[in-house]
């Protein structure tokens, strides 16, 4: 793999990242309904492959995993996040579970992060949450093993503390 080659295939996965966000970016209203959901992921994965062409196709997983990221966050439903799972080259677990807190974060249900199983990632999830919205329901459900080597309490306290003074979204 070539230096230059390497460099043009992350500025195109660069640029289709920045397609996929303003291609969901919130459309005027009624423009939304005219459009159904299947050709809004559909037109993602086609402008994912074309954009990212033969010298992309290492990274076609990881760009059709920010089409689906992208779909349960516009949906609003964690379920949509599953699929980063179930497919090869998709985002992994470590997709999985940024789509889940993302989504968490728009519906603001830190339960949402309940359907991580790493206890690590699951207390990433509760925290930013938390932050992010002012809920501090969600700073006492961050599991022990987030931080083995503070007490948890401490985490927890403080993750509460961050959460009131936070700018709410």
């Amino acid at each position: 793999f070539r230096k230059g080659a390497a460099v043009k295939t992350v500025t195109r996965l660069i640029m289709a990242g920045l397609a996929l966000m303003i291609g969901f970016a919130p459309e005027a209203p009624g423009a939304q309904q005219r459009r159904t959901r299947v050709s809004q992921l559909e037109d993602c994965l086609a402008e994912c492959q074309a954009s990212l062409g033969q010298e992309g196709a290492e990274i076609l997983g990881d760009c059709k995993g920010g089409c689906w990221h992208a779909e349960a966050v516009r949906l609003r439903s964690a379920d949509k996040c599953d699929v980063l799972l179930q497919e090869a080259n998709f985002g992994g677990m470590g997709g999985y579970k940024n789509c889940v807190t993302d989504v968490a974060v728009v519906v603001r249900d830190y339960t949402i992060c309940r359907r991580i199983p790493d206890p690590v990632w699951r207390g990433e999830c509760l925290s930013r949450l938390a932050l992010e919205t002012g809920n501090t329901a969600a700073c006492t459900e961050i599991p022990e093993e987030y931080s083995p080597n503070v007490d948890i309490q401490v985490v927890r306290n403080q993750c509460r503390r961050e959460a009131e003074r936070a700018p709410r979204q």
